[in-house]
């Protein structure tokens, strides 16, 4: 069963996981794109035929994956805006229909109260005329005392009530209040996470390809090619270290929230 307090803790306790996501997608920029310069000096250096090419390939690897950088922050960005406009608008309703409520309920009090204090009174001087007119004070008392008896008991069992049910609308309120704050909260993790990964397999994809490329046309040309294949086969193997890593990070996020 989804356990909703976990995802709170994803942006205190556990956001790391996403922030190394993220990084090793930079980490995988930064060691693609010193690798391609190296591979450019070393085909320029030895054959110049080729080296126009290369810069070509070059230049789109940087291109791209800058694009795919850009567009990484650019959803997260979004992703946190929405977050935080959507909780501040369902607070806004909660605290809107809470102090609707409560006035709706204090108004009812003091017209039930006002209502029966008017009742009372007028119980009370037609309890007097019929003393004067009928000269049984005894009874006349007796009737008073009931009457008062029973007002009283009913405007308190109406006062508990009208509190009863303020408390019962308020706890409802914040009840639905939580759950959408967490349902949006669980939207929000699952777009990230999906984003993050998302943009770490366009990264190596493309970066694989490009490379394959260069490998091609440098071994077709140059002389020290099999130094240019043995640099590439090293970068291929960081990369797909580090998208290991971080599909692992994810998933062991997901078991924990789950």
């Amino acid at each position: 069963m989804f356990n909703s307090s976990y995802v709170f803790k994803l942006y205190t306790q556990n956001i790391f996981y996403l922030v190394v996501g993220v990084v090793a997608v930079v980490v995988v920029v930064v060691v693609v794109v010193v690798v391609v310069v190296v591979v450019v000096v070393v085909v320029s250096s030895s054959s110049s035929s080729s080296s126009s090419i290369v810069v070509v390939v070059v230049v789109v690897v940087v291109v791209v994956v800058v694009v795919v950088v850009v567009v990484v922050v650019v959803v997260v960005v979004v992703v946190v805006v929405v977050v935080v406009v959507v909780v501040v608008v369902v607070v806004v309703v909660v605290v809107v229909v809470v102090v609707v409520v409560v006035v709706v309920v204090v108004v009812v009090v003091v017209v039930v109260v006002v209502v029966v204090v008017v009742v009372v009174v007028v119980v009370v001087v037609v309890v007097v005329v019929v003393v004067v007119v009928v000269v049984v004070v005894v009874v006349v008392v007796v009737v008073v005392v009931v009457v008062v008896v029973v007002v009283v008991v009913v405007v308190v069992v109406v006062v508990v009530v009208v509190v009863v049910v303020v408390v019962v609308v308020v706890v409802v309120v914040v009840v639905v209040v939580v759950v959408v704050v967490v349902v949006v909260v669980v939207v929000v993790v699952v777009v990230v996470v999906v984003v993050v990964v998302v943009v770490v397999v366009v990264v190596v994809v493309v970066v694989v390809v490009v490379l394959v490329v260069v490998v091609v046309v440098v071994a077709s040309s140059s002389s020290s090619s099999s130094v240019v294949v043995v640099v590439v086969v090293v970068v291929v193997v960081v990369v797909v270290v580090v998208v290991v890593v971080v599909v692992v990070e994810v998933v062991v996020v997901y078991e924990k929230a789950y």
